[in-house]
């Protein structure tokens, strides 16, 4: 299906999924399939994106913000509800600040089916670079 088919056809809902499929994807492979949680490497269903701040919660910025979401595992992600104590102290106090505070400035934060559909090519030129970068380290 092309873009202008998409824009038309395609509700926000189903544009947000869609940016998530490829944000989340950005940040497993972002983070080396490292929980940052507990540092333990996962990998397929047992390797997720996990928000510090709960995504029902935060609001559009925070939910897709890089610095509130990192590769977690399944345990810590589900079992242990996002490891808060964990993810506080290895984002440190700044950062919880800075995410604090943004969460407050840009709670009103909408995007349009159009925002969703250039997130996604950015973020997939994200993920293509990491790929490129990855494949000549090794």
């Amino acid at each position: 299906m092309n873009e202008k088919i998409k824009l038309k056809k395609w509700t926000l809902a189903k544009w947000k999924k869609e940016f998530w499929k490829t944000f989340s994807k950005y940040i497993k492979l972002r983070d080396k399939g490292i929980c940052y949680t507990c540092k333990v490497r996962c990998s397929g269903k047992n390797a997720h994106a996990g928000h510090f701040r709960p995504a029902g919660a935060c609001g559009l910025w925070l939910y897709f913000h890089e610095d509130n979401v990192h590769c977690q595992c399944l345990k810590c992600n589900i079992h242990l509800q996002g490891n808060q104590y964990e993810y506080g102290k290895r984002l440190g106090e700044e950062k919880v600040k800075m995410l604090d505070k943004g969460k407050i400035e840009h709670k009103d934060l909408q995007y349009s089916k159009k925002d969703y559909c250039e997130l996604i090519k950015k973020y997939e030129l994200k993920i293509q670079s990491l790929k490129q970068t990855y494949e000549v380290k090794l």
